[in-house]
C-alpha cells in the first residue's frame, strides 16, 4: 500500500514528457501499477481464496463491465483498452489491499504517508521553490494560467492535487483520531491547513468545507431516526428545485458567462452538445479527450480558434464519463460511487468516529469530481482516494459486525 499511495504522487511526474493530445501513455507507469497488482494478488493469496481476484461489489463490477463493453464502441479501442486497463487494475488493487489489511490499518498507513506527503510538500517549498511553487516556465512550459504562478504545489505536479492531498489529511486527522496525542494531530491539521490555503486551489477549499460539515453531521446522526432521512431527503431536494425555479433567471445569466467558473461553464457546454447527439453510448471509455491528431469527437464541436480545442479533461468527471459512457453508464456511476455508499454509511452499522471519517472523505471526492475529472479516471488522485473510501466503508461495516469496539491503532504505538 506504501507503494501504491507513493506512485499515486509520483505518477503524473511520468507522463510529463509524453507528447500532449495524442494519447500517448507511459509504459514505466503502467508497469509500475501491474506489479503493485501482482503484488497484491499474491498478498491476497488468490490460489487459495479465489474472492481475492475480483473484491469489488457488484455495482462497481458492473459498472466496470459497462466500461469494457463501451470499448465495442469506442472511436479508438486502442488507447481506450489500455487507458480501461489501468483504471481497472487500479481499482481491484485498492480493493485487494483494503480487503488484506482492514480498516484500522488502512488508516493507519493512510496517516503516516500523509505526514511524510506533508512535510517533503513543505520541504520543497522552502529548500527548492522552483519544484515546490509554480513558476512562469511551468506556465509557459505547459501552457497553463499564467494566475497559478506563485502557488504552492510542494513535490506535486500541480496545486490542484496538493490542494486535494492537504484537504484529505485534514479529515484523517480531525475524525476517528482520538488515539493519536494531541500536538501531532493539531499540528499536522493545521500544517495542511496553512498548505492548502497557499496552493489557492478553489475545489479544494469549498470542498473541505462542506466535507467536514458532512463528517460532523454524519458522525452526530443516529441509526433510528433513518426512516426520517429519506423524506428529510426529498423535502431537501424540493426545496433546492424550488429555489432554483424562483431564481432560474439569475442562475442562468451566471451560467451563460463564457468565463464562470474559470471557463469550465464554456466547456461543459462543448462537451454536452456533443452528448445531446450521443447521449445513450457516448464515444466509448477513454475515447474523447487525447487520442491523437483530430479523431476526438471534440474536434466536430469547436473552432480550430477554440482554447477549448486545447484543454485535456472536462473539469467534470461526471459530464467527462456522460460524453464518454452515455447515460447508462453515468447513471451507474452515480449509484456505485455515491448512492449506495452513502447509504451504507447511514446504514447504523459502521461506528461514528469512523462514519463521520469516511462521510467526509466521500463527500470531498464525490463533489471534487464537480469541476475536475478524477473519478474511475485512471491513476487520478482523488480518483485512488474515492475507491479507497469505497472499500473503506465495507471494510469499515464488516469489522463493526465482528468486532465493533476495534480501535484504530495509534501513530505512537
Amino acid at each position: 500500500m506504501y507503494a501504491l499511495l507513493g506512485l499515486m504522487v509520483a505518477g503524473p511526474y511520468l507522463t510529463l514528457k509524453t507528447l500532449p493530445y495524442t494519447g500517448e501513455g507511459s509504459v514505466l507507469r503502467q508497469l509500475a501499477f501491474t506489479g503493485i497488482y501482482i503484488a497484491a494478488l499474491t498478498a491476497a493469496r488468490v490460489a487459495a481464496n479465489p474472492r481475492g481476484l475480483f473484491p469489488l461489489p457488484l455495482s462497481l463490477g458492473l459498472t466496470l463491465l459497462w466500461f469494457w463493453l463501451s470499448l465495442t464502441w469506442a472511436v479508438d479501442p486502442d488507447i481506450a483498452m489500455r487507458r480501461l486497463l489501468l483504471t481497472t487494475m487500479i481499482v481491484l488493487t485498492v480493493f485487494s489491499m483494503v480487503d488484506i489489511l482492514g480498516y484500522a490499518r488502512t488508516i493507519l498507513i493512510f496517516r503516516e504517508m500523509m505526514i511524510v506527503i506533508l512535510a517533503i510538500n513543505f520541504l520543497s517549498v522552502v529548500l527548492l521553490p522552483s519544484v515546490g511553487i509554480h513558476q512562469q516556465l511551468d506556465v509557459e512550459g505547459f501552457g497553463l494560467d499564467p494566475e497559478l504562478v506563485g502557488n504552492w504545489k510542494g513535490v506535486l505536479t500541480q496545486k490542484n492535487f496538493a490542494g486535494a492531498v492537504c484537504a484529505l489529511t485534514i479529515s484523517v486527522f480531525l475524525f476517528d483520531a482520538r488515539s493519536i496525542k494531541t500536538w501531532i494531530r493539531w499540528a499536522v491539521i493545521l500544517g495542511s491547513a496553512f498548505f492548502l490555503y497557499k496552493t489557492h486551489a478553489k475545489t479544494s477549499i469549498g470542498m473541505i468545507v462542506l466535507s467536514l460539515s458532512a463528517g460532523w453531521v454524519f458522525q452526530a446522526y443516529n441509526p433510528r431516526f433513518r426512516p426520517l432521512l429519506l423524506p428529510a431527503l426529498l423535502g431537501t431536494i424540493l426545496v433546492i428545485v424550488g429555489m432554483a425555479i424562483a431564481y432560474w433567471s439569475d442562475i442562468q445569466a451566471i451560467f451563460s458567462r463564457p468565463d464562470a467558473f474559470t471557463g469550465r461553464v464554456h466547456i461543459w457546454s462543448t462537451l454536452l452538445s456533443y452528448w445531446k447527439d450521443h447521449w445513450l453510448l457516448g464515444s466509448g471509455y477513454g475515447s474523447f479527450w487525447n487520442i491523437g491528431g483530430n479523431k476526438s469527437p471534440l474536434y466536430h464541436y469547436v473552432r480550430e480558434t477554440d482554447w477549448v480545442a486545447l484543454v485535456a479533461i472536462g473539469h467534470n468527471g461526471y459530464i467527462d464519463l456522460l460524453c464518454q459512457t452515455g447515460l447508462p453508464g453515468l447513471v451507474m456511476v452515480v449509484l456505485s460511487t455515491v448512492i449506495i455508499p452513502l447509504a451504507n454509511l447511514g446504514s447504523g452499522s459502521i461506528p461514528r468516529s469512523q462514519r463521520g471519517l469516511l462521510a467526509s472523505f466521500l463527500i470531498f471526492c464525490v463533489g471534487h469530481n464537480l469541476t475536475e475529472t478524477s473519478v474511475l479516471d485512471r491513476d487520478s488522485i482523488v480518483g485512488i482516494l474515492l475507491m479507497f473510501t469505497i472499500a473503506l466503508i465495507l471494510a469499515s461495516a464488516r469489522s463493526a459486525q465482528s468486532a465493533p469496539t476495534a480501535a484504530v491503532p495509534s501513530l505512537h504505538g
